[in-house]
């Protein structure tokens, strides 16, 4: 069995304009990828189901990224920050090398120590659903350009 659980393959497959997590609309479907521990109620999981266009993958850990196909197409991927320091920063350093053009969002509590260069944005455990959905949804669908602002 694969590492990698499609959640919402379904939705990625639907044509048509379709709402995004920050209200935006867009014509083709994203993939998105959750690096870290599964949890139950995990309230990045609950904010992406269900979404329209939208692949969800889930993978527990740095030794499941090696198992994505590098021709894989991966829009966003969500660090959990309950990751180890160093399984994080080789998560950031491998979702570089392999797709450059991938935005890298980090979620959890406090600020860590991770490189800037290694994610796109942070947002912490206590933001509301809202928040959380509104940086998906920018980093997804807004200009790129690396953000880089602190959890709160």
């Amino acid at each position: 069995m694969s590492a990698i659980r499609k959640d919402n393959d379904a939705f990625s497959k639907e044509a048509g304009k379709s709402e995004h997590p920050d209200g935006s609309s867009s014509q083709r479907g994203s993939h998105v990828l959750i690096v870290g521990p599964g949890v139950s109620g995990d309230p990045v999981r609950c904010a992406l189901l269900g979404e329209p266009n939208l692949t969800l993958s889930i993978v527990a850990n740095y030794r499941e990224l090696w198992t994505i196909p590098n021709l894989e197409i991966i829009h966003l991927v969500i660090l959990n920050n309950a990751l180890s320091t160093i399984e994080l920063a080789a998560s950031g350093r491998l979702i570089r090398q392999r797709w450059p053009q991938t935005r890298i969002l980090i979620v959890g509590p406090g600020q860590g120590s991770l490189e800037i260069a290694l994610y796109d944005d942070r947002v912490s455990t206590e933001d509301t659903q809202k928040v959380l959905r509104e940086k998906i949804g920018r980093l997804l669908f807004g200009p790129f350009e690396r953000s880089r602002h602190d959890a709160r």
